[in-house]
């Protein structure tokens, strides 16, 4: 009979098939044994860093004549969550309704062995639109939330074919047509971009288009939320200026619009892009132009939307270009003064989106190749070029990001994943890192949610959830989604509170901060002054009058939560 033994990770166990000698321990391995020529092979293994349950049972043996591995494991968590074991770059979910899984070694020999959580409990993407007739359809960059409280994006149009739509959506998922546009004012690229709108004053939106407008390159607009479109400047007019803008716009702190076109700054295949300002009457003009002659070094082809540091100096990323020709980080100054502060190349390379600015004051990016499997990483950075590495999507756990990171309220920075190579799913998925580096895929999309989303980024609502867009699933032409995040898992928090008769508009939420259960309290009240007092569970807090994200405090424990409100002084 087989023989197991409990893993215990950094140590070595053996089983044997009765009347099979020369067995030998392997460091850090498990044997199968019971190959023909009755000779023991040992099998590596790794255990992921997200593992949290326990390894009751694992060991060699053989099924019908193949080498096979079993696992047992003490799962005691959210159904949500998926672990997956790979055994030489087979992989196959665990099923957890079964005491014991037994995974197939492929040959005879050495096979790799491991062991990862996939996915962690308690988030769920849910579709609140999906596009089609005459809605629009394949919407690009993110969605804007507007001074309305409403959501506000960018999708190719159907009713005019060829051109765009620029549509409205609640968190409830009542969408709205804002207007439909011909290609001669500006059109999509079907393939996704980073074309996004931006809120200049209340209502009144600007944005860039990739093709279309009065030579096929593009156009820049505005638009307020009845409808009233204008077209202020078309590109391509000129040899030597931009075409194609695949960014979004940054309105910096002096009033200007900044943006990138991928291609032009010069004639034919000289031009590889520009960096550009306009006002809001479309005067543009051409600051940087990035050229495929010598000066290619400060790189080619910005994809990626800019972003303003607090030096007031512009930020953004090169696809291709620089030293290795493999990327750049650069800056730049209002007026054209540029530098290149960092070459990718070695490790990370070829950077699609542009940065992101963490309320940290440190930058962080992606690239979609390059890193520990070539799958592309996820970097820090600061003004000088220093760049750091968090984190090496492996393929399983993620592929292919070229979307712009985001950060939200949790503390979380979150991306989406356009593949997933997984068994489990190749639609895509959403993944979550800390900014030391701890990575953790979110959820998966399942088509009806939304498909492969490419260039899509995620913005905050109104309600405070996660929001995004996909250009492929739902009917087949793009969702609207949003990112639940299912806390407690399975554990209930219900409030005994003491509010003071006179202190009325007291309001209580919960919310799942930074990884961990908050009560949030919520003071509009006119009969009394501050300062207030928040007692939850016995600990004191004064409460902050000026803070606009609310004043929130952790709970500890599971259960009754006791929240008391205190005005320390009442006025008659």
């Amino acid at each position: 009979d087989n023989q197991t033994a409990t893993l215990t990770q950094g140590n070595s166990y053996c089983t044997t098939i009765t009347g099979v000698t020369g067995c030998s321990v392997v460091q850090s391995s498990i044997c199968i044994s019971g190959s023909p020529n009755n000779c023991c092979y040992s099998t590596t293994y790794d255990l992921n860093q997200f593992l949290s349950p326990q390894i009751n049972n694992v060991f060699g043996t053989t099924v019908d004549g193949n080498p096979s591995i079993g696992l047992s494991l003490y799962v005691d968590d959210s159904p949500n969550t998926v672990y997956r074991v790979t055994v030489n770059s087979q992989t196959t979910a665990f099923n957890k309704n079964l005491n014991l899984n037994l995974f197939t070694a492929p040959y005879y020999g050495n096979n790799n062995f491991s062991i990862r959580k996939d996915l962690i409990e308690g988030y769920n993407i849910n579709s609140i639109h999906q596009f089609t007739f005459p809605d629009g359809q394949t919407p690009n960059g993110k969605l804007t939330l507007a001074s309305d409280g409403n959501f506000y994006g960018i999708a190719g149009s159907y009713s005019l074919g060829g051109g765009a739509t620029i549509f409205s959506c609640d968190t409830l998922g009542n969408f709205g047509i804002i207007k439909d546009i011909t290609s001669s004012d500006g059109s999509i690229n079907v393939g996704g971009s980073y074309n996004s709108l931006i809120e200049v004053s209340s209502g009144i939106f600007y944005g860039v288009l990739y093709e279309g407008g009065d030579y096929t390159f593009g156009s820049l607009f505005s638009c307020d939320t009845i409808g009233n479109f204008q077209k202020l400047h078309s590109f391509g007019g000129s040899s030597i200026e931009g075409k194609s803008p695949f960014s979004g716009l940054l309105l910096a702190s002096n009033g200007i619009f900044y943006g990138t076109t991928f291609a032009g700054g010069g004639s034919g295949a000289l031009g590889q892009g520009t960096l550009y300002s306009s006002d809001t009457e479309g005067n543009v003009g051409v600051i940087v132009k990035f050229l495929s002659t010598s000066s290619a070094v400060k790189g080619q082809n910005p994809y990626g939307t800019l972003i303003e540091g607090i030096n007031g100096l512009l930020y953004g990323t090169t696809f291709a270009g620089g030293i290795s020709n493999v990327g750049t980080i650069f800056s730049c100054t209002t007026s054209g003064n540029f530098g290149v502060i960092h070459h990718f190349g070695g490790f990370g390379y070829y950077p699609y989106s542009g940065l992101l600015k963490a309320s940290n004051g440190v930058f962080y990016g992606t690239t979609i190749n390059g890193g520990t499997y070539g799958y592309g990483t996820i970097y820090s950075c600061d003004t000088l070029g220093n760049v750091g590495y968090l984190h090496s999507f492996d393929g399983i756990e993620g592929a292919m990001v070229n979307g712009e990171l985001f950060e939200s309220p949790d503390g979380f920075l979150y991306g989406t994943l356009t593949y997933v190579l997984s068994d489990y799913s190749d639609f895509g998925g959403i993944f979550r890192i800390t900014t030391d580096g701890n990575y953790e895929l979110v959820q998966y999309f399942n088509y009806s949610n939304g498909l492969n989303p490419t260039y899509n980024g995620l913005t905050t609502g109104s309600d405070n959830k996660i929001y995004g867009l996909s250009t492929g699933g739902g009917l087949g032409t793009g969702t609207i989604y949003q990112l639940e995040i299912v806390v407690n898992s399975g554990c209930t928090y219900s409030a005994t509170t003491n509010i003071p008769y006179c202190l009325t508009g007291v309001t209580f939420t919960t919310q799942w901060i930074n990884n961990t259960p908050h009560v949030c309290v919520d003071i509009n009240n006119n009969s009394t002054q501050p300062p207030y007092e928040v007692t939850v569970d016995g600990t004191t807090y004064l409460y902050n009058t000026a803070s606009l994200s609310g004043n929130c405090y952790p709970i500890t424990g599971c259960g009754q939560i006791n929240v008391s409100v205190c005005s320390t002084e009442i006025t008659q």
